[in-house]
């Protein structure tokens, strides 16, 4: 069982980083299951040109960055890491904000990676920093939402 929780979004300037071209100017807080709070400064990829960009060329990630992608719909989305470089962690979130599955993109590879149930949002972090938010393997292809801890979005 994986110890995650949800989403917490505030739409507020808090900088003028950039991560690959992204604006850093939004911050998203992950709450585990234990309490613990995670924050990360992230670009937005809200337009069918930034989410077919994502991260692709980025040659490194910062501590505590990453890319939100913003969905007009739910359904079930699915990523691969071609010319991407970094080791990542593509977190799955629903409309409510809970966390429905981590998958781990490995680079350049073509894979592709599905988010198993209908998601709202994706958080590309890298794979190290979603160490900090499960405990467990990340690979949580046989999670149903219903074993993951909800936290409501504010």
């Amino acid at each position: 069982m994986l110890l995650l929780t949800a989403v917490l979004f505030q739409f507020t300037i808090i900088s003028a980083d950039k991560v690959c071209g992204y604006d850093l100017n939004t911050k998203v807080t992950v709450k585990t299951a234990k309490g613990k709070k995670l924050s990360f400064k992230v670009g937005i990829a809200d337009t069918p040109e930034k989410q077919e960009k994502g991260l692709m060329f980025c040659e490194k990630l910062a501590e505590k960055t990453g890319l939100l992608f913003v969905f007009s719909n739910d359904r079930v989305h699915y990523f691969w890491m071609k010319n991407t470089k970094i080791t990542l962690a593509i977190i799955y979130i629903d409309k409510d904000g809970k966390i429905v599955s981590i998958r781990k993109g490995e680079p350049l590879s073509k894979e592709l990676l599905s988010s198993i149930f209908p998601v709202r949002y994706a958080l590309e972090i890298t794979w190290k920093q979603a160490s900090e938010i499960s405990p467990t393997s990340s690979e949580s292809e046989n999670e149903s939402p219903d074993e993951i801890v909800q936290y409501p979005l504010q």
